[in-house]
This record gives structure tokens, sequence and C-alpha cells, in this order.
């Protein structure tokens, strides 16, 4: 900052790095001054040698505030809430095609030969082989606890009155 303006200073050659090494040399805040402060340099001559003033600018005042009613709408707020929920064991059910042979059964039949009565027994084929649908119950998933994460409404949207500061024109209107 220091070096811009020595910049616009109009001065000899030479004596403006005179003039810098002079004004580092009385202020080195000025030097090491942040952006937001201000300085202004005042350079003259007096009896043939440089003389620098610095000054700090202070911030320009605030203007004047009051404050006005404004209505604001405030959004809900949400909290999130987490439950252990238990999640009951999950089946799947698979149909097995599997073939079934045929099916015999001994059967006993009384006859009669050379007048005694006898008991015959014969194989009778009472069901042929056939192809079957067998379900049965396979587990997917066991059961389990589980986080089950909701939303739960912690203040409701409103509308909401408040005083904001607004800065108030001093300089009347020209008409």
């Amino acid at each position: 900052m220091i070096m811009q303006l020595l910049k616009s200073v109009i001065a000899p050659k030479g004596m403006k790095s005179i003039i810098a090494a002079t004004v580092l040399s009385l202020s080195p805040a000025a030097a090491l001054a942040g952006r937001h402060d201000q300085f202004r340099v005042d350079f003259d001559f007096r009896h043939g040698r440089p003389h620098v003033d610095i000054y700090r600018v202070p911030p320009p005042a605030a203007p004047p505030v009051e404050g006005r009613e404004v209505r604001v709408w405030v959004d809900p707020v949400y909290q999130t809430v987490t439950d252990r929920q238990w999640v009951p064991a999950e089946y799947r059910t698979v149909v097995d095609h599997i073939w079934v042979p045929d099916r015999f059964e001994l059967r006993e039949s009384p006859r009669w030969e050379r007048g005694r009565r006898a008991i015959h027994r014969e194989r009778v084929l009472v069901a042929p082989g056939h192809y079957d649908d067998v379900p049965r119950q396979e587990l997917v998933c066991e059961g389990r606890y589980e986080d089950v994460q909701r939303q739960v409404l912690v203040t409701p949207g409103h509308w909401e009155t408040r005083i904001e500061p607004v800065a108030v024109d001093t300089v009347p209107p020209r008409y």
C-alpha cells in the first residue's frame, strides 16, 4: 500500500527511495497494516528535507438505524430418530419336481382249489409312476434386528415477526 502511494508522489529521482525508507522506519505498523486498515500519508519538503505524516483514516460512521417489523416464515424442524426393530426370518417356498415310482400292493383273494379254500396273493399296481411337485421351505435370511430411521416433527413451520435493523436515509429528498 505504501509503495502504491509512493508511485503517485511527485518527487525528484532518488527521493522516492529516501521517502520510502523514512516511512518504513517511522511506522512499521503502517507497513504491516492489514487490508482493512486505511492510512493517509502526507509528503512535503520542509527546509530541504522530506517530511512524512501518517494518519490512520477512521472508518466511515454507520448510518442511523431503526427497527422495522418483518414477518418471516420459519421452516419446520425435524429430528431423526433411530429405533431397533425385529425383522422376522424370511423363507421361500421351493418346489421340487420329483419322480414317484410305481406303487404295488399285495392283495389276498380267497379261491377254491380242489374243494379247499385257498388264499391267493397277487401283486397289484395301485398307482403308476409319475412326477410330483413337493414344496419345501428354504431359509433366505435369518431373523434379525435392524435400525429403522424416521423423522419426528419437533417444531412445526410458522410465521414469526422479527425486528430487523434498516438504515434510515438522513438526507431529505430533493424535489
